[in-house]
């Protein structure tokens, strides 16, 4: 079966889309950058360049694959442009799943984050807790909104499924939604010091 791979080229796109080419699926990455897509050349993996916010590549994409990954997201968690993270977070979802839609993928999946859970500090939290307090960031809110947006496409019987990564690190990618691991390098270099408790 053919994969298509939103967000290929991100920190979660790359492995994701190495260890579906190891599995035996056909990989098709869509990607925006040459220089971000260097790691996935020479794998077999099928680059198709593209934008999420553009249907026609998304439609093109998307032709001939039985299952749709959508990773692709604005992960600048302190974007001061609601507009712009809206419109690849939220408004990006909906073209992606409706071309996925209508070129009769059967199988997708949208990449969301724990962060619109909310926090779990006095008890556990699901998809089923009432969000208690106000987002934190624009990224929250509209991955929350997309997550409605992924809903209504499921209801209307699109098979199609969220996943809430909480905070990934590790080897990889040196981008935004890899944070941690730039703090752990820079620590690691001693260019950055972390002093927990009252700092003693």
């Amino acid at each position: 079966m053919r994969v298509l791979v939103t967000g290929s080229t991100g920190f979660i796109g790359v492995p994701l889309c190495l260890m579906l080419r190891r599995r035996g699926y056909e990989v098709r990455g869509l990607y925006r950058s040459e220089e971000k897509a260097a790691p996935l050349r020479n794998s077999g993996i099928d680059l198709v360049k593209g934008d999420i916010l553009d249907r026609r590549s998304i439609e093109g994409a998307v032709e001939g694959c039985g299952a749709v990954i959508h990773s692709a997201a604005f992960t600048g968690v302190w974007s001061r442009s609601t507009d712009t993270v809206r419109r690849l977070n939220v408004d990006a979802v909906r073209t992606v799943l409706s071309a996925a839609g209508e070129a009769g993928v059967r199988r997708a999946v949208f990449t969301s984050t724990a962060g619109v859970l909310g926090p779990s500090a006095r008890a556990v939290v699901t998809e089923e807790t009432a969000r208690q307090i106000d987002f934190f960031t624009p990224y929250e809110r509209t991955k929350a909104e997309a997550e409605e947006a992924v809903r209504e496409f499921a209801a209307a019987g699109l098979d199609v499924s969220i996943v809430n990564p909480t905070r990934v690190y590790g080897p990889g990618v040196l981008s935004d939604s890899n944070g941690v691991t730039r703090m752990v390098k820079l620590f690691v270099e001693g260019k950055w010091r972390y002093l927990p408790g009252d700092g003693s």
